[in-house]
């Protein structure tokens, strides 16, 4: 599946054998296949399962990555930022069917690049992988297009970076069949040419849609990557600069893109908000209320503690005139019991021999009721004064 580095290929492809130590150049994309041979302690049938990381380290430099999901064609690829170091990678193997490891330490040389690009251009192919992209003579096919059509008379072309698109953000289809997508920069030592900066405004306005549909727009240029096999996505066309070159004035705006695909620094994008005001929503919601129901107590505080006298007033005249009614009662029942009694006494005291019943009726001379003396009248008269 992979061959060694030839002179002709634009990227750097390491040989299968395990050979302890690999150059690779600074700024320039590199990919090395992890084979079952670098382990003879396990068998050819045997399934390994990889974990590689820097030495004595939990993780990977942050311009490496790691493909181990296919055991039979694992790699590790990135593109090495600064020259002159030497990094150690130990590579651990598990055999699934015994649980046994095994280990081995890589070691990269970054070597420093002749020229380095000055300009990039990021592009987005969704219908490869890395593996996809590394395989074959498709980096060559790529370096041709923008040699013959789109950046013409560039001199050095190279690709400096080839990430899985899950690297940067991206997210695993909904269609397990289709292909994961794979990222990647084409560096150049000379300016733009005019044909890259009018697709760049051609693709402009495609970069408020994400994600940005397979088809949604074919561009001037579809056809040169399709006949090669590239289904671009357009929405992800960046032209790049490098940070002194567009402080320096560039004839092209572009300092809204990002330059970096990875960094161990996640820097967001600060977007500016508009302040809101939220003193008159704090008056309508709090102030407002609370004056209310303030005012309404208070009211309500005053109406009852001044007018408490009247009611005590009002309840000792009330219970006064229920004193005098029932001193009334009371006389006016004490009368009629006296009347009765004396009713009585009268007939009892008659005379055996009269014929005539005791008689009830009223004297013709008298005003008052029979049997009423003047004693009684007297005291009558005395309650109904109380």
């Amino acid at each position: 599946m992979y061959s060694i580095f030839i002179f002709l290929f634009p990227f750097a492809i390491a040989n299968s054998d395990y050979q302890g130590t690999y150059a690779v150049k600074a700024t320039e994309a590199f990919l090395i296949p992890i084979s079952h041979k670098w382990f003879p302690g396990f068998s050819q049938g045997d399934t390994l399962e990889y974990s590689m990381s820097l030495l004595d380290k939990p993780d990977l430099p942050h311009w490496m990555f790691s493909q181990t999901k296919n055991q039979r064609d694992a790699f590790l690829y990135g593109s090495a930022d600064n020259p002159g170091r030497l990094v150690q990678i130990e590579i651990i193997a598990l055999n699934t069917n015994t649980y046994q490891t095994a280990s081995r330490v890589l070691e990269l040389k970054v070597e420093n690049r002749s020229s380095v690009s000055e300009y990039e251009v990021e592009m987005k192919f969704l219908n490869l992988n890395v593996e996809d992209m590394f395989s074959s003579d498709r980096l060559k096919r790529l370096i041709e297009i923008f040699h013959s059509n789109l950046w013409k008379g560039s001199g050095d072309i190279y690709v400096t970076k080839v990430v899985s698109s899950l690297d940067v953000g991206g997210r695993l289809p909904l269609n397990p069949n289709m292909k994961e997508g794979v990222v990647v920069r084409i560096g150049g030592s000379l300016t733009f040419s005019r044909d890259l900066l009018d697709l760049e405004r051609e693709v402009q306005p495609l970069r408020n849609r994400q994600p940005c549909p397979r088809d949604y727009k074919r561009t001037s240029v579809e056809h040169l990557f399709r006949s090669r096999n590239f289904v671009t996505d357009w929405c992800s066309f960046r032209l790049l600069f490098q940070k002194q070159e567009r402080n320096a004035g560039s004839s092209y705006d572009n300092t809204h893109f990002s330059t970096a695909i990875t960094s161990d620094e996640f820097h967001p994008e600060s977007i500016e908000l508009p302040r809101r005001d939220f003193a008159l929503d704090f008056i309508v919601s709090i102030i407002i209320p609370t004056a209310i129901v303030a005012i309404i107590s208070t009211a309500l505080t005053c109406i009852m503690c001044c007018n408490k006298e009247g009611i005590d007033q009002k309840c000792d005249v009330t219970s006064m005139q229920l004193d005098h009614y029932n001193s009334i009662q009371h006389a006016s029942s004490d009368i009629h019991r006296l009347t009765v009694k004396q009713d009585s006494l009268q007939c009892a005291g008659s005379t055996p021999e009269s014929s005539f019943p005791c008689s009830h009726t009223d004297s013709p001379s008298s005003t008052l009721p029979k049997g009423f003396t003047l004693r009684l009248h007297v005291k009558f008269r005395q309650l109904k004064r109380k």
